[in-house]
């Protein structure tokens, strides 16, 4: 995937079904939708479950 400049995003949770993986974004796509989903956890009270 590197090859071609893309990138896997894992997203876990407290969910009993386990981590969610989507494969082959776009890397900035997936640099930008990191940033923003660390930020919707960050100004989430509790533990942003």
């Amino acid at each position: 995937m590197r090859v071609f400049g893309l990138a896997s995003l894992t997203v876990t949770t407290a969910s009993a079904a386990g981590p969610i993986t989507i494969d082959c974004l776009d890397r900035e796509v997936a640099r930008q939708l990191v940033h923003e989903l660390t930020e919707i956890t960050g100004a989430s009270e509790g533990d942003a479950t």
